[in-house]
Protein backbone atom coordinates (compact mmCIF):
# COMPACT_ATOMS: atom_id res chain seq x y z
CA UNK A 1 0.00 0.00 0.00
CA UNK A 2 1.36 3.20 -1.08
CA UNK A 3 2.07 5.85 2.01
CA UNK A 4 2.51 9.27 -0.22
CA UNK A 5 -0.20 9.86 -3.72
CA UNK A 6 0.00 12.80 -5.27
CA UNK A 7 -1.71 13.68 -8.41
CA UNK A 8 0.05 13.67 -12.09
CA UNK A 9 0.34 17.36 -12.53
CA UNK A 10 0.74 16.54 -16.25
CA UNK A 11 -2.75 15.67 -16.03
CA UNK A 12 -1.92 12.25 -18.13
CA UNK A 13 -4.96 10.00 -18.30
CA UNK A 14 -5.20 6.33 -16.96
CA UNK A 15 -6.13 4.42 -20.29
CA UNK A 16 -8.68 2.42 -18.27
CA UNK A 17 -10.82 4.67 -15.79
CA UNK A 18 -9.72 7.57 -17.94
CA UNK A 19 -9.06 9.81 -14.40
CA UNK A 20 -5.87 11.48 -13.73
CA UNK A 21 -3.25 9.05 -12.88
CA UNK A 22 -1.84 9.25 -9.53
CA UNK A 23 1.52 9.20 -8.62
CA UNK A 24 3.01 7.13 -5.61
CA UNK A 25 5.97 7.00 -3.05
CA UNK A 26 8.93 7.47 -4.93
CA UNK A 27 7.41 9.06 -8.00
CA UNK A 28 5.51 11.47 -5.92
CA UNK A 29 8.16 12.51 -4.20
CA UNK A 30 10.09 13.06 -7.70
CA UNK A 31 7.63 15.42 -8.93
CA UNK A 32 7.02 17.33 -6.01
CA UNK A 33 11.15 17.90 -5.71
CA UNK A 34 10.72 19.27 -9.48
CA UNK A 35 7.63 21.53 -8.41
CA UNK A 36 9.88 22.88 -5.91
CA UNK A 37 12.78 23.33 -7.71
CA UNK A 38 11.14 24.77 -10.65
CA UNK A 39 8.62 27.14 -9.46
CA UNK A 40 9.63 30.87 -8.90
CA UNK A 41 8.63 32.92 -6.05
CA UNK A 42 4.84 34.80 -6.28
CA UNK A 43 4.38 32.34 -9.34
CA UNK A 44 1.54 30.02 -6.55
CA UNK A 45 -1.22 31.37 -5.82
CA UNK A 46 -2.31 32.16 -2.28
CA UNK A 47 1.19 31.23 -1.36
CA UNK A 48 3.74 33.68 -2.85
CA UNK A 49 6.73 32.74 -0.82
CA UNK A 50 6.39 28.81 -2.54
CA UNK A 51 9.20 28.94 -4.25
CA UNK A 52 12.85 30.04 -4.95
CA UNK A 53 13.89 32.02 -8.39
CA UNK A 54 16.48 29.21 -9.14
CA UNK A 55 15.85 29.95 -12.97
CA UNK A 56 17.30 33.32 -12.44
CA UNK A 57 20.83 31.55 -12.32
CA UNK A 58 20.33 30.51 -15.24
CA UNK A 59 21.60 34.22 -16.88
CA UNK A 60 24.26 34.90 -14.29
CA UNK A 61 27.70 33.76 -15.08
CA UNK A 62 28.36 30.50 -12.91
CA UNK A 63 31.39 30.26 -10.99
CA UNK A 64 31.75 28.41 -7.91
CA UNK A 65 29.94 31.16 -6.33
CA UNK A 66 27.04 31.00 -8.12
CA UNK A 67 27.16 27.13 -7.83
CA UNK A 68 27.53 27.26 -3.95
CA UNK A 69 24.76 29.53 -4.07
CA UNK A 70 22.35 27.11 -6.24
CA UNK A 71 23.51 24.43 -3.92
CA UNK A 72 22.44 26.29 -0.78
CA UNK A 73 19.04 27.54 -2.38
CA UNK A 74 17.89 24.02 -3.77
CA UNK A 75 18.84 22.41 -0.01
CA UNK A 76 16.73 25.05 1.86
CA UNK A 77 13.72 25.01 -0.08
CA UNK A 78 13.81 21.04 -0.15
CA UNK A 79 13.31 20.79 3.82
CA UNK A 80 11.14 23.28 3.61
CA UNK A 81 9.02 22.06 1.68
CA UNK A 82 9.24 18.89 1.30
CA UNK A 83 8.98 16.66 5.00
CA UNK A 84 9.11 13.04 3.36
CA UNK A 85 12.88 12.93 2.82
CA UNK A 86 16.12 13.14 5.13
CA UNK A 87 20.00 12.91 3.87
CA UNK A 88 19.56 15.65 0.96
CA UNK A 89 22.37 15.83 -0.91
CA UNK A 90 22.69 18.59 -3.97
CA UNK A 91 25.28 18.69 -6.84
CA UNK A 92 26.29 20.36 -9.91
CA UNK A 93 26.86 18.00 -12.06
CA UNK A 94 28.28 20.11 -14.91
CA UNK A 95 27.19 23.45 -16.72
CA UNK A 96 27.89 25.20 -19.73
CA UNK A 97 26.55 28.20 -21.22
CA UNK A 98 22.95 27.09 -21.93
CA UNK A 99 22.46 25.00 -19.38
CA UNK A 100 22.84 23.71 -15.91
CA UNK A 101 22.56 20.17 -14.32
CA UNK A 102 21.65 19.15 -11.04
CA UNK A 103 21.95 15.98 -9.21
CA UNK A 104 19.45 16.04 -5.77
CA UNK A 105 19.97 12.73 -3.81
CA UNK A 106 17.55 11.67 -0.82
CA UNK A 107 16.67 9.02 0.86
CA UNK A 108 12.80 8.56 1.25
CA UNK A 109 11.05 8.30 4.79
CA UNK A 110 9.18 5.47 4.43
CA UNK A 111 11.00 3.32 2.16
CA UNK A 112 14.16 3.41 3.84
CA UNK A 113 15.20 3.59 -0.41
CA UNK A 114 18.17 6.16 -1.21
CA UNK A 115 16.70 7.99 -4.29
CA UNK A 116 18.50 10.46 -7.01
CA UNK A 117 17.02 12.99 -9.12
CA UNK A 118 18.24 14.98 -12.10
CA UNK A 119 17.47 17.94 -13.48
CA UNK A 120 18.78 19.83 -16.55
CA UNK A 121 17.53 23.57 -16.20
CA UNK A 122 17.91 25.09 -19.89
CA UNK A 123 17.96 28.54 -20.91
CA UNK A 124 15.32 29.03 -23.67
CA UNK A 125 15.88 31.74 -25.66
Amino acid sequence: MANFIDLDLRLKQHPITKDIVKLEDDFAIKMAIKNIVLINKKEKRFNSNFGGNIRNYLFENLDIISTTDIISDITTLIYKYESRISDLKVSIISNDSNNINIQIDYKCLNTKKNESLEMILRKVR
